[in-house]
């Protein structure tokens, strides 16, 4: 449609003045303009224009989007962005569907590609279980008299990780912790190596 061919060439129109804007501190602006086939006073009319209302609303709304998505660690998609914008009264809000318009536009992505379902308890029936010998009793009179281990995962860069950590029942310290990306009992051995060796 016409509409769609104006806006095309007002897009196309803007990509010299983008270029000139970012190579004017190597290069002169007389030399760029040249270059470009442009005037040097378009340019400069062009740099001090006043940016549309819209066009101030998706500037802030990328640098909100920008913002939630590094401080999660290039972690959260554009629910949980757009979710986070809408609790925090700094940030532009946003729906979804324009925090992943933004997102596209700031070559961003979430790094966790697929939902991680973690798994918190795997039983081996070849395998007899642990004698319970605290018998919830979880009080302690003297340090390394009782130690407590627990599992738990955690989002990473490189994906989920699962964190197992023991624990002094008495000094309420982390004795041992170990990182692994399965749930094995190895975890939690080598926490407790890890202790003697300290």
């Amino acid at each position: 449609s016409n509409k769609v061919k104006r806006a095309t060439v007002l897009k196309m129109s803007c990509v010299p003045f983008l270029f000139l804007k970012e190579q004017r501190g190597v290069y002169s602006v007389v030399r760029l303009c040249r270059a470009m086939q442009v005037s040097k006073s378009g340019f400069y009319g062009w740099l001090t224009s006043e940016p549309s209302p819209r066009r101030k609303r998706t500037a802030l709304i990328r640098e909100a989007v920008a913002e939630v998505y590094h401080q999660s660690n290039c972690i959260y998609g554009s629910y949980k962005i757009a979710e986070k914008l809408k609790s925090d009264e700094r940030l532009e809000t946003a729906c979804r569907n324009t925090v992943a318009k933004a997102m596209q536009d700031l070559g961003i992505k979430s790094r966790v590609s697929r939902k991680f379902k973690p798994t918190t308890t795997v039983s081996d029936p070849t395998k007899k279980p642990a004698p319970n010998i605290l018998a919830q009793d979880f009080k302690a009179d003297a340090p390394n008299r009782k130690w407590v281990a627990d599992i738990t995962y955690l989002p990473t860069l490189t994906g989920w990780v699962y964190l197992a950590v023991v624990i002094d029942l008495f000094s309420r310290k982390v004795v041992g912790w170990e990182m692994s990306n399965r749930l094995t009992t190895t975890a939690c051995h080598r926490c407790s190596q890890k202790r003697n060796r300290n």
